[in-house]
């Protein structure tokens, strides 16, 4: 999509190709409402079982380094055969997006502006929902009445840059697949709010990450990495969940109702089931250093 003043209503983009549904490249005061957005998802233990075709003949390759290290498709993940849902790029002015839903996407909506835009970019009442990742936001950004699920990803990486307000509500049953993360959170001068949908049943205890990044290019397999972070307010309003913060935090606050850690101390103390070289768990307490 180019063109300064441009506005799109009620358009629906079912995607069965690699490629964004919405994209924005350039342009200023551009709108989309009531738009909608579906890719299909496919399980990485699936993908390893073929017998034939690209992954297989690459022996199951992958570009980014998964958390052993090696770059290989790794099982328990779902994926999208999309692209994202909603995407706007560096050279797109102030966009706004109203009542716009993205489903089984890569990521719902990877929205963010140039670090020194004078105009913020607006999502008001957005939907992502069985996303690799629901929300990838960047700067100057402003996220209201929003809310996405973690079924297969988590529902935000505010992946760095600056002054974005973000307020989004965690709805439905929680993961059914492997998901690591609630949030996290990077980037200066931002403020985050996180509740959840009244009446949803209880998740598993998955963390929100403060004072990390995004997982290399957003590759949830990939590991999670501490990220420069200043002057950021984080109020976390989901219960029982846990808020780690990295030595990277600076000049921050968060209030939270559940425990939380420094990853210094977790790293300290990894407790009897970390993992000797060969990955097999041993018997009995981790040997002492």
């Amino acid at each position: 999509m180019l063109g300064s003043g441009s506005v799109l209503r009620r358009c629906r983009v079912y995607s069965r190709a690699f490629g964004h549904c919405f994209y924005i490249q350039s342009g200023d005061g551009i709108r989309l409402e009531d738009c909608y957005a579906e890719g299909s998802m496919r399980a990485t233990s699936d993908m390893l079982r073929d017998t034939s075709g690209p992954a297989f003949d690459l022996g199951f390759k992958s570009v980014y380094a998964n958390r052993d290290g090696r770059h290989v498709i790794t099982p328990g993940y779902v994926k999208s055969l999309s692209e994202d849902g909603f995407r706007t790029y560096g050279n797109a002015g102030q966009v706004t997006l109203l009542n716009c839903t993205a489903i089984h996407t890569r990521a719902g909506f990877e929205i963010g502006a140039p670090d020194a835009a004078p105009k913020k970019t607006l999502l008001e009442n957005c939907v992502a929902l069985g996303c690799e990742r629901g929300f990838l936001i960047g700067s100057q950004t402003v996220v209201r009445r929003s809310r996405g699920d973690i079924a297969h990803g988590p529902l935000l990486y505010l992946r760095g840059g600056r002054d974005s307000d973000v307020e989004l509500e965690l709805a439905g049953d929680g993961p059914v697949s492997l998901v690591h993360a609630i949030a996290t959170i990077a980037g200066e001068n931002h403020r985050v709010r996180l509740s959840v949908q009244h009446g949803e049943k209880s998740i598993p205890a998955l963390p929100v990450y403060l004072g990390f990044g995004m997982p290399e290019h957003a590759e949830m397999a990939s590991p999670i990495l501490p990220a420069p972070t200043r002057s950021v307010t984080l109020l976390n309003e989901i219960p029982a969940v846990q808020v780690i913060t990295s030595e990277t935090l600076i000049e921050s606050r968060f209030e939270t109702p559940g425990r939380s850690f420094t990853d210094a101390v977790l790293q300290a103390s990894p407790g009897s089931w970390g993992l000797p070289a060969s990955g097999i768990a041993p018997g009995g307490p981790a040997p002492k250093k």
